[in-house]
């Protein structure tokens, strides 16, 4: 596969910067991993390519072991850094009116802790969990209510969906995306080629 991302580079006048193309292999154990990383070497032309377990592409983590706890943790501290913000311009203190905190949230907060959410397919119950106590912080703080208040009657209060109905609603958006594309579209292809493999 190097080989031929090296061909295609050269046939095509690209080049690839070495020092950031990392590689990843998918569907080993920690401890395989560790052993045969010793082993194996990765070259793209004369250049050697690291190999690693996490890598950050288009501002999504990848984990080779597909795990998605780091990256919810990270995805969460962006959620918590937008209550840090309109803590700070006074939503605690009723400086900001509701309406316009929970318009900060859905439009910034919201989609910038859910970026790349069309793609994740293994998100545990913790995590879910966690996403929603995150939220929930939010709308308790738009609110001004106790933490203590029952997560669900904050979410009706101001009619907003859960965490999995907004990454259900990027999932089918995404899906629509696809679906539309033109049939000598590559992802329309591929897409389809998968589907009828399935």
């Amino acid at each position: 596969m190097m080989a031929n991302a090296l061909t295609y580079a050269r046939k095509w006048k690209i080049t690839f910067s070495t020092s950031k193309t990392k590689c990843m292999v998918f569907g080993e154990s920690k401890r395989a991993n560790n052993i045969k990383k010793l082993k194996r070497h990765f070259t793209l032309g004369d250049s050697v390519i690291e190999e690693v377990n996490n890598y950050m592409h288009v501002g999504i983590e990848l984990s080779s072991y597909m795990s998605s706890m780091k990256r919810s943790i990270n995805m969460c501290e962006r959620g918590y850094k937008v209550l840090a913000c309109l803590t700070a311009i006074g939503v605690k203190t009723n400086n900001v009116i509701p309406p316009i905190s929970l318009s900060v949230w859905r439009k910034v907060g919201l989609p910038s802790m859910l970026h790349g959410a069309e793609t994740w397919c293994n998100l545990t119950q913790t995590e879910i969990n966690m996403f929603e106590k995150m939220q929930c912080n939010v709308l308790k703080s738009v609110q001004n209510l106790p933490l203590r208040t029952h997560n669900y009657l904050v979410r009706a209060l101001l009619d907003q969906n859960s965490i999995v109905n907004n990454i259900d609603q990027m999932k089918m958006r995404f899906l629509r995306k696809l679906m539309t594309l033109k049939s000598t579209c590559l992802p329309h292809e591929i897409f389809m080629y998968r589907l009828i493999e399935w």
